[in-house]
């Protein structure tokens, strides 16, 4: 595949194309797709700390990077914690997940975090093994999903 321009045909059925889905998002209380576009973040870089990361402005996330942003400009530092989630999106490491019990490894360092997202805890230095969060509507249960979860276990 080649890496050559959009044709004139392609850029005008794009911007129709977007701007039919922003209108829809409009009406329906959503902000525009153009606001949930990564862009390059060179705070980094103008801070001396190096070359900028990519970031997402919008979406769900977007509030929570932002009040990141104001806490670390105020001169305070992150905990643990709050550094893994900026680095990774939790839920993300599902492929790391699926390597890892592939290679019959547990997870480390912030990976120990992360991995609560997808409701499973490494419950290390008891035993290495996992303990599975689960949610049950109404704490009721069918008979095969009851088996299915016993399979699991």
């Amino acid at each position: 595949m080649s890496n050559t321009a959009f044709t004139e045909a392609q850029k005008q059925y794009l911007q129709g194309f977007v701007s039919g889905v922003d209108l829809q998002r409009h009406n329906k209380g959503l902000g525009s797709l153009a606001g949930s576009l990564p862009i390059l973040n060179n705070g980094a870089a103008a801070s001396g700390g190096g070359g900028g990361e990519m970031v997402t402005v919008g979406g769900p996330d977007a509030i929570h990077r932002a009040a990141q942003d104001r806490f670390i400009a105020d001169g305070k530092k992150l905990n643990n914690e709050e550094k893994a989630k900026r680095e990774k999106n939790a839920l993300d490491i599902y492929d790391e997940m699926v390597e890892r019990a592939k290679k019959g490894e547990f997870p480390k360092g912030s990976d120990v975090f992360l991995t609560k997202f997808h409701g499973l805890f490494y419950v290390a230095p008891a035993q290495d093994s996992y303990m599975c969060r689960m949610r049950l509507p109404g704490g009721l249960l069918k008979s095969h999903q009851l088996r299915g979860v016993a399979q699991i276990a």
